[in-house]
């Protein structure tokens, strides 16, 4: 029986070894496993912190763009509004420019009108004084060929007068063919 004695201890301090032994493994790996829950739950907080982080970061940039696209939003509608504003005034000028332009041309219209009635006016009036002027050369030449043959007579009477007078004769001579004596050149118009 001492033997089963010895064999009984040698399998309850087997069995107390293997506990102890198993129980220092397992508070082993229990330490190991708190060390990873630790580890863990610190690289949880680091990547939630990151994420957090990166989020705020995504947030403060979205904010800014929100803010840059809401003033470029304004100022594209200011700008559109100026733009409006311009093609209204731009329409408006070129709506009075074209009613200008349609006065001008009606007034042209007119004064081309006047300029060829006064035109065709004033080429009446210097044909009328052409024919006036060729009138009055006419008259002048007809004047001027009248004093010439006047002024031949005189001249004629006047030389038989002094022959008379030079030759002493105190009767007066019979009527005599008329000399015609070339006259002192006249100006004539031209």
């Amino acid at each position: 029986m001492q033997d089963a004695v010895f064999i009984f201890m040698g399998v309850v301090f087997g069995i107390l070894a293997g506990w102890y032994l198993a129980s220092r493994h397992a508070h082993r790996l229990a330490s190991l496993v708190e060390d990873e829950k630790r580890s863990s739950a610190r690289a949880v907080r680091s990547a939630k912190d990151q994420v957090a982080a990166q989020l705020e970061r995504k947030d403060h940039e979205l904010s800014h763009v929100q803010s840059r696209l809401d003033d470029e939003r304004r100022t594209a509608e200011t700008t559109f509004s100026k733009l409006q504003a311009d093609l209204a005034r731009v329409s408006d000028r070129r709506e009075r420019l074209e009613k200008v332009s349609s006065e001008l041309e009606s007034r042209i219209g007119e004064l081309k009108a006047e300029l060829q009635t006064a035109t065709e006016d004033s080429f009446r009036e210097l044909a009328q004084f052409h024919d006036v002027a060729s009138s009055l050369e006419r008259v002048l030449e007809s004047f001027t060929q009248l004093i010439e043959t006047v002024e031949s007579r005189l001249l004629a009477a006047n030389q038989r007068q002094r022959q008379a007078i030079s030759t002493g004769s105190s009767t007066a001579p019979g009527p005599k063919a008329v000399v015609d004596e070339p006259a002192s050149p006249r100006r004539t118009l031209s």
